[in-house]
């Protein structure tokens, strides 16, 4: 690739998002309107009995502003970050929401448009740009910075994520808008997932990224925690970040489109899938007036490619994983080894539909209905020298109680997945304790599609396939789901569940919803008398 292109490549990313930013009164307003901010905490009205080990902030990210004066976003994944918090102390709650004040946001504040190329939504042309920068910006436009997607926590810092290049540092206890972090500067990673993994015995976190020099490259990206600094100062950020392993994409002008990866006790898992994004169509996105989802497209002849890492090395395996069918993740769930077995769990579609159907005209329209209902899959991995050491068409998985295969059909393993009888779920979690250990209890969200675990949060047992399931009112959407252990947990499901319930009845309070991990039994609810929305994904800070 040229330089030029390179240049073009590397300064776009993903989303960022407008809104109507005047300042109005806290009303209750329907699930995919635009949210008002909530600068002041307030007390929430609980319903039930919080529990009195509990205590610490739920911080939450979500797409939370739509609509500026007569203009509205297309997706859902346009919507300009809103940070909610809702702080629990004493049996008692308070919320509290702000957006952040990222420079794609203050800009559409300003011109009631995007001036940042988002997920479905093309720029507009910024009027506060002489000739020459406006000449400029079609030949390097500027990448989003709306961290809209996730929170996580790293070195007692709170940071807010995209799939850009930039992450915005959180106060926790106020919300306001920290200093803006940038892979690019710390790494030279363009892109990076919003949701980095923690190895929960060395504090290390990993994210995986991509860069466009000489074409684009995958990266596995470590940053370790603060008892690994070289000085005596606070490493803040991504200080002190390094590459891990670098992967070449399957093209010199293409790469998979990624939202998670996965991690073990040994290695790091990345999955290539059939869903492409066209970099010679991404670098002219901005002349042409095209959003991103216009640069992605979906090759259903192709499969999915397990890439395995050596967390220890950066050792890349040389063996090709692919799947036996085409599919499309969002979210992988935990993975873990058995032996010489690597055990992946994720949530699958057979297609991209999903990102068809989350446009805001069929979430604020039509009933949101998938052909294909996404499905919880488990894949076994088997690790080994080389393709040629395996047995020919012979089941190559041999961890108990696990029904998924795996072939050596000439020089590829060809893996099949053992499948799930939970359907049309998504954003799952699990007890981070487990995260890259073996573990068998998985939390997952009934989302818009209508079905068995609409209006739900369901808990799944990996070992038996049986699910326990909390149902809300037909009138509830459910939100992601934050697992917190009991202190002095002595089982792996000892803990509480913290997610979000909204009512799209506007006599009907929003609420933060506490349930037992256990049993999936209600504990309590904290109401609170304005829209707090879906929060995508959101991190537990526990008090002090």
């Amino acid at each position: 690739l040229s330089p030029m292109l390179t240049s073009l490549f590397a300064v776009i990313a993903h989303r960022s998002h407008p809104a109507y930013c005047d300042c109005v009164t806290m009303n209750k307003v329907d699930t995919f309107d635009s949210l008002d901010e909530v600068s002041s905490p307030i007390a929430a009205t609980i319903r039930g009995n919080v529990p009195s080990w509990l205590n610490g902030s739920l911080i939450r990210v979500s797409p939370g502003k739509f609509d500026m004066g007569n203009f509205t976003m297309n997706h859902l994944l346009d919507g300009f970050a809103n940070v909610q918090n809702f702080v629990i102390k004493d049996g008692k709650v308070t919320f509290s929401s702000k957006f952040i004040q990222s420079e794609a946001y203050k800009k559409a504040c300003v011109h009631y448009r995007p001036i940042f190329t988002e997920f479905g939504t093309k720029a507009y042309p910024d009027p506060c740009k002489n000739i020459f920068g406006k000449l400029m910006a079609n030949f390097i436009p500027e990448a989003t910075d709306n961290t809209s997607i996730g929170a996580f926590c790293h070195r007692d810092e709170v940071f807010a994520s995209s799939e850009t290049c930039f992450l915005y540092k959180i106060d926790p206890i106020t919300l306001d808008t920290k200093e803006k972090v940038d892979y690019v500067k710390a790494v030279g990673v363009n892109l990076a997932t919003s949701h980095p993994l923690k190895d929960p015995d060395s504090g290390i976190l990993y994210n995986l990224g991509l860069s466009y020099a000489s074409g684009p490259k995958y990266h596995i990206i470590q940053i370790p925690p603060d008892d690994l600094r070289t000085n005596k100062d606070k490493i803040n950020g991504l200080k002190g970040a390094k590459i891990l392993a670098t992967i070449p994409s399957f093209s010199h002008t293409k790469y998979s489109y990624y939202h998670s990866f996965a991690m073990s006790e040994n290695y790091i898992i990345f999955m290539e899938q059939p869903l492409h994004v066209n970099c010679l169509r991404l670098a002219t996105c901005y002349p042409k007036g095209k959003a991103f989802k216009e640069c992605i497209e979906w090759d259903s002849s192709s499969k999915n490619k397990f890439i395995v890492i050596d967390k220890a090395t950066g050792y890349q395996h040389k063996i090709v994983y692919q799947s036996d069918e085409p599919f499309f993740a969002f979210h992988h769930m935990n993975a873990f080894e058995n032996e010489n077995e690597i055990i992946i769990d994720l949530v699958a579609y057979l297609d991209d539909e999903i990102l068809e159907k989350l446009y805001l005209t069929s979430l604020r329209g039509e009933e949101f209905q998938l052909k294909n209902r996404s499905q919880l899959r488990r894949y076994v991995i088997p690790i080994g020298e080389s393709t040629e050491k395996f047995p020919l068409e012979q089941n190559l998985v041999h961890t108990p109680g696990v029904t998924a295969e795996a072939y050596r059909t000439g020089k590829v393993i060809v893996v099949k997945p053992q499948i799930f009888n939970v359907q049309g779920v998504d954003l799952p979690v699990v007890n981070p304790l487990y995260q890259g250990k073996p573990y068998r209890y998985a939390y997952v969200s009934g989302g818009y599609d209508k079905g068995e675990f609409e209006y739900s949060a369901v808990k799944v047992d990996m070992a038996t396939g049986e699910h326990k399931v909390w149902k809300a009112s037909p009138h509830n959407y459910i939100g992601s789901m934050n697992f917190i252990s009991i202190p002095g947990a002595l089982e792996e499901d000892d803990g509480v569940l913290l997610t979000s319930c909204c009512d799209v009845r506007k006599d009907h309070p929003d609420a933060m919803i506490i349930l037992d991990a256990k049993d999936m039994v209600e504990l309590a609810r904290a109401e609170v008398p304005t829209n707090i929305n879906q929060a995508q994904h959101g991190v537990f800070v526990p008090g002090k």
